[in-house]
């Protein structure tokens, strides 16, 4: 492998903009062959993912609480007591009613030591009963619940 350095840019047409906006040679960026004819660069490769089911998620984030579909995942942002246990029993809530979990990622909290945020997808819509109960609980559990958004998930089928 070449000798490089990633950088994470906020996306990849601006990643592209960039390297040719300030004449960065040497430089590359994965971004599409629409961005570099716009921004005059020479493609190097083409089908570079290794992955077939490499795919780009996009949302429609709004203050508008009506769905612009039915609901079928929610994400939530969890501050879990820095005790034994806590995580399992938190997590206990979505299993013992049989709602899936399709993320759940940890984060440490700035300026709080062996502290965490958990990032959740949990496969129901917040209007869900069994997730609101789910969600009851972890009231008395975690530090602190919040329901980020609640939204269509992407289906196979589709």
């Amino acid at each position: 492998m070449l000798d490089t350095e990633l950088v994470p840019v906020y996306d990849t047409a601006g990643a592209a903009k960039r390297i040719a906006e300030e004449g960065r040679g040497g430089e590359a960026a994965v971004a599409s062959e629409n961005a570099a004819s716009i921004y005059g660069l020479e493609v190097l490769a083409r089908h570079i993912q290794t992955s077939s089911q490499n795919q780009t998620r996009f949302a429609a984030i709004t203050r508008n609480l009506e769905p612009l579909a039915p609901a079928t995942k929610t994400s939530l942002l969890l501050e879990i007591k820095h005790e034994p246990g806590s995580l399992f029993r938190c997590l206990k809530a979505f299993a013992e009613r049989d709602l899936n979990l399709s993320k759940l990622e940890s984060r440490p909290i700035a300026d709080r030591p062996w502290e965490y945020w958990f990032y959740l997808d949990v496969q129901a819509g917040v209007g869900d009963r069994a997730l609101a109960d789910a969600l009851s609980d972890l009231e008395g559990e975690a530090g602190r619940v919040q329901v980020v958004g609640s939204y269509a998930g992407w289906q196979q089928d589709q």
